[in-house]
């Protein structure tokens, strides 16, 4: 019998009857066409997890929540990923497969090349659209932990902002000759990494980001896709100090 995932807005207390939101009723009921009796998994965003069954399927799905969830599946390398924000369903992709990889943290960042301009009153809109795309994504992927999600911000404010002097700090630039094995240092528990937009990040923002700390590599002669290149050098820290 199928197992089913949500995500609940408040903290969720054991043992407990709990009525869950419009939104996952109307998802569990209507599309899902979930049954009473269904097992039902439901976590928070402060990292609580319960297991339990379905009691009532209707317009506001009722289920009751007998067991602590205990099994870690989050990696051991705290991962932020520093995401320039291109366009807008590159943007939901980015989150979705990152959430799926292990990230802890995300940052939305504004460049000098960020193609995407969004008026400051529709940025709530947008990260509430984003937040329900990360929430999806942990629903899907079994995990337990959400990953933080802030709003998007500028490339210099995000470096007056962040200052996390134990995190080993990467950005990602096509055309520099260093490569993450020479960069990377034989062990490392919490890594920020810069990814930039389509046509990278300029001259002036490698020369910030280096004098700031970071490391600024490309991952091989190919040049990727804004999309692609956040997977791929997240796949490639997990290989080499997460869960992979």
């Amino acid at each position: 019998m199928r197992t089913y995932r949500c995500y609940h807005p408040d903290v969720i207390q054991p043992h407990q009857d709990l009525i869950l939101t419009p939104e996952a009723s109307h998802h569990l009921a209507n599309v899902l066409r979930a049954k009473v009796g269904n097992p039902i998994e439901v976590f928070d965003l402060e990292g609580n997890a319960y297991s339990g069954e379905l009691l009532i399927v209707a317009k506001r799905v009722s289920v009751r929540l007998n067991h602590v969830l205990t099994a870690c599946v989050e990696s051991p390398l705290s991962l932020h990923l520093v995401q320039a924000i291109g366009k807008h369903d590159k943007v939901d992709w980015v989150i979705q497969k990152a959430v799926e990889l292990g990230v802890s943290e995300m940052t939305l960042l504004l460049t000098e090349r960020t193609e995407m301009r969004i008026p400051p009153d529709q940025w709530l809109k947008k990260m509430t659209h984003w937040h329900s795309v990360l929430i999806n994504a942990v629903e899907q992927s079994g995990r337990i932990s959400v990953p933080l999600l802030n709003p998007p911000i500028k490339f210099k404010d995000f470096f007056a902002k962040t200052i996390d002097q134990a995190a080993f700090k990467l950005m990602l630039h096509v055309g520099t000759q260093q490569r993450l094995r020479e960069a990377l240092p034989e062990r490392v528990a919490r890594v920020i990494v810069m990814v930039g937009p389509e046509g990278g990040f300029s001259a002036a923002e490698c020369q910030h980001a280096q004098a700031l700390g970071y490391h600024v590599i490309s991952l091989g002669p190919r040049v990727m896709r804004t999309e692609t290149a956040p997977l791929a050098i997240i796949s490639a820290l997990q290989l080499l100090h997460g869960d992979f």
